[in-house]
């Protein structure tokens, strides 16, 4: 019996969190994905299955034509973007995702896209307060490698997280945690 109440306790104290990961839908693409892989992950018009989001819509003056719902919306991607040891430069990987990434946001299927927010994350390695600084100045140098490609949102955010929000939590030093985050909204 007490294991059966210690059992419903630690359920309900899980619920909370196990709903937060499910509604956050951040996807996570390691290695170099390819630019169809990127638009497929930030597709407001797609789902995970790659099927069009069905909506209702409003028929206005009997044309038939529906008009899809004004509300805001946003994309969440971790995109493994490699960096240059305890540095901000790209390696040849991590400009050949960046380029990808400006490939995708040009795309037709992510003409939507009117914000982007580049998130920088770090692992636990080091100071909190340095690796915030070098997580934002590699968001900033992702937006950079991004800037003058023509077609792309011009909203463009750039934010250092460092260490605050492992990819996972369980191993907070390991490079799965130094990505880039992008957010795209529209």
């Amino acid at each position: 019996m007490v294991n059966l109440k210690c059992s419903v306790a630690l359920l309900a104290c899980l619920l909370p969190f196990a709903a937060n990961c499910q509604e956050s839908g951040v996807k996570s693409l390691r290695g170099k994905p390819s630019t169809e892989q990127i638009i497929k992950a930030l597709n407001p018009g797609a789902e995970a299955a790659g099927k069009p989001t069905r909506t209702r819509g409003l028929s206005l003056g009997g044309s038939g034509q529906a008009v899809a719902p004004v509300a805001g919306w946003t994309r969440t991607l971790d995109l493994e973007i490699k960096f240059q040891f305890n540095s901000d430069q790209l390696t040849g990987d991590g400009a050949e995702v960046v380029e990808r990434l400006g490939n995708a946001l040009q795309a037709k299927e992510l003409a939507k896209v009117r914000t982007v927010t580049l998130e920088g994350h770090a692992d636990a390695t080091g100071d909190a307060d340095y690796n915030v600084a070098l997580s934002l100045r590699r968001a900033q140098a992702v937006r950079n490698a991004l800037a003058g490609k023509p077609g792309l949102p011009t909203d463009f955010k750039t934010i250092g997280k460092g260490s605050s929000d492992p990819a996972d939590p369980a191993h907070p030093t390991d490079p799965v945690n130094r990505r880039v985050r992008v957010i795209v909204g529209g």
